[in-house]
């Protein structure tokens, strides 16, 4: 889940520029992984940004370009671990 709360400005008449706070959350549910019997469940939250313009360039026409960087999200602790004891 995703929530993103957004500001717009205009910049002038054919002018427009945004940018969104993301809020990421995901939850994560095992049960018995790889048939070794583990059940567990974890969730994680994450955070990043998402800026946007538009401009338009003649009547009824506009560009517009968003720029979207990774969010950055915490790991799963547990999931990470098994994996980790799995290859040693």
């Amino acid at each position: 889940m995703i929530v993103a709360p957004t500001m717009s400005f205009a910049l002038g008449k054919d002018a427009s520029i945004g940018a969104s706070l993301l809020i990421g959350y995901t939850n994560f549910r095992v049960r018995n992984l790889f048939d070794t019997g583990l059940n567990n469940e974890g969730s994680t939250v994450g955070y990043g940004v998402k800026l946007g313009a538009d401009f338009k360039v003649a009547d009824g026409i506009s560009i517009g370009a968003v720029l979207q960087p990774k969010v950055a999200m915490d790991e799963f602790d547990f999931f990470k671990s098994f994996l980790t004891s799995m290859g040693s």
